[in-house]
């Protein structure tokens, strides 16, 4: 069975917060489970659906919590504050164990360093075991390619030798950019990919990412992220971890047979503002700060800022024009 099809057919949980999304005057409440079992099953999903309620159910009236009752929807008596519906979400994103179709099957790993950084005080060399780690225990065996975007002129040089001593590729890419080019990357690495194979996400904007790419084609999808979601995503993922938490996870132990010189590089350097490589971190490095690139980098940064201001000079255009036209309008109507 595949990924898709299992999830046609699993659990649905639903968590309904009342207080922002009550129960419409008129509407009868014992109607609210088969809506939602109807609008899922539009979709094409058909598994159990199991609805929890939460709100300040001293506000709800009789009437409508029996309604819900009977219709086997949970009622939670929570006070008016979405700090108490968090709890409700720690269980979000539970990891599958791998089908067969991915099991042995390549992961690539787009990490936005960015948004989850290397922790103070964490040795590098410890990222690529940690993610390799986290798949073997969900049964992955698969081969595993890791590429860290990044400003690389803030990136330490300790850190990049040790993320690339691991066989991770590096890619510099400005925070204006980045998730561009991580989608671009992203796209061309499915165009070459023509059998089942996982993508993992380590970046907290997977959704603006992968989320329309995802309804046109099929694939397994990891996801870590810096602080849980507020609201539950709209991708479907196999596995969720907290970034901090998938790297604590790993023993210590993995570097005993490591040593403490410096490691000669197997991954490679990426611009991906110039569109070049390099096969040597000094070189890399050395490009980083060259004309040629601080030049390519300042024409991306402008484009941006022109973009930028174009827009705002057409939204306030619009606003000016909506104002003038209300106020022609209204005088219309004065003179009638």
């Amino acid at each position: 069975m595949s990924l898709n099809d299992a999830a046609k057919t699993g659990k649905i949980a639903v968590w309904w917060d009342m207080k922002e999304c009550p129960v419409p005057e008129g509407i009868d409440a014992h109607r609210v489970r088969p809506s939602i079992e109807g609008g899922f099953k539009e979709l094409g999903y058909s598994g159990p659906v199991s609805i929890t309620a939460y709100g300040d159910q001293k506000q709800t009236p009789e009437y409508l919590l029996r309604a819900l009752s009977s219709t086997g929807v949970a009622v939670e008596v929570i006070r008016p504050q979405p700090t108490e519906l968090i709890s409700a979400t720690n269980k979000w994103g539970k990891n599958y164990a791998a089908t067969p179709e991915y099991a042995t099957a390549k992961i690539h790993v787009w990490w936005d360093m960015f948004d989850c950084p290397i922790p103070d005080g964490y040795d590098a060399r410890l990222v690529r075991p940690s993610l390799e780690g986290a798949f073997k225990e969900l049964g992955y065996s698969g081969p595993v390619s890791i590429t860290a975007f990044g400003d690389h002129t803030q990136t330490p040089k300790r850190h990049l030798q040790a993320l690339s001593s691991t066989g991770i590729d590096v890619a510099h890419a400005t925070l204006g950019v980045i998730s561009s080019r991580i989608f671009d990357d992203l796209m061309e690495w499915r165009g070459r990919i023509t059998t089942p194979a996982t993508m993992m996400i380590i970046s907290d904007g997977v959704e603006e990412l992968i989320a329309k790419l995802q309804q046109r084609i099929k694939f397994n999808l990891f996801w870590a992220y810096s602080c849980r979601p507020w609201t539950m995503s709209v991708v479907l993922t196999s596995a969720e971890w907290l970034w901090d938490s998938l790297l604590a996870a790993t023993k210590r132990h993995v570097l005993r047979n490591c040593s403490a010189s410096v490691v000669e590089s197997t991954g490679m350097f990426y611009c991906k503002l110039c569109y070049t490589k390099r096969t040597l971190l000094d070189k890399f490095i050395k490009h980083l700060s060259s004309k040629k690139h601080l030049s390519q980098e300042g024409c991306i940064t402008d484009r941006r800022r022109r973009a930028k201001k174009h827009r705002l000079f057409w939204l306030k255009a619009r606003v000016s024009f909506s104002k003038e036209q209300a106020v022609e309008e209204c005088s219309l109507v004065e003179e009638l």
